[in-house]
């Protein structure tokens, strides 16, 4: 029996909420893009990690690095009664850009991008939704209480998957950088380094 990855349930699944958004009537464009991103990302890590295909590796941080400024950008065009301006997109864009070359020049910088992308744009949705329920303008009162807090629950997502990854690069890299610190400190503990010949 073929393996299907989970990661490609959840591609399943935000294909058909986009579906049913589109069928439901007028929809925020942003939302809409997170979706389809979403089911893009899940689609390559179910790639990645269930067939081990690293065709698409180098595509992956790039589309991982659009969730964040959609989800912000979803917000704001989904609770304001005024659109939100073209130049909003085209500085936010600035992150995927930046990781687009990142991949190809200094893929040593990729790691701290994503966690500081996912911590900022987490903690500016927070900031955002502070004034509270009243906040979501253009959402009919009987199910802003709903959204808000399924706007919350993206914002500590968003957190949360910085902060993991973060846990996640520290635990992997961390362990050889503290093996040479322990190693270095023997060293000037046994007096080896004084040994060495001059």
């Amino acid at each position: 029996m073929p393996l299907i990855p989970v990661s490609f349930l959840l591609s399943i699944l935000c294909i058909g909420l986009f579906y049913h958004l589109i069928k439901s009537g007028k929809q925020s464009g942003f939302l809409l893009l997170l979706l389809l991103v979403c089911a893009l990302q899940s689609g390559l890590i179910g790639l990645r990690y269930g067939y081990h295909l690293a065709l698409f590796n180098g595509l992956q941080p790039i589309v991982a690095m659009t969730i964040p400024p959609l989800t912000y950008l979803a917000l704001r065009s989904t609770a304001e009664e005024r659109r939100v301006g073209m130049c909003q997109p085209g500085i936010h864009a600035l992150g995927p850009i930046g990781t687009a070359i990142c991949v190809w020049i200094a893929p040593q910088w990729l790691d701290a991008m994503v966690i500081i992308s996912y911590l900022s744009y987490g903690l500016a949705v927070l900031v955002y939704l502070r004034p509270g329920e009243d906040r979501l303008q253009q959402i009919a009162v009987e199910k802003s209480w709903l959204s808000y807090r399924l706007w919350l629950l993206m914002a500590i997502l968003l957190i949360g998957s910085g902060v993991s990854y973060g846990c996640l690069v520290e635990w992997v890299g961390g362990g050889r950088y503290h093996y040479q610190c322990r190693l270095c400190i023997f060293c000037r503990k046994s007096g080896w380094a004084n040994s060495q010949p001059q």
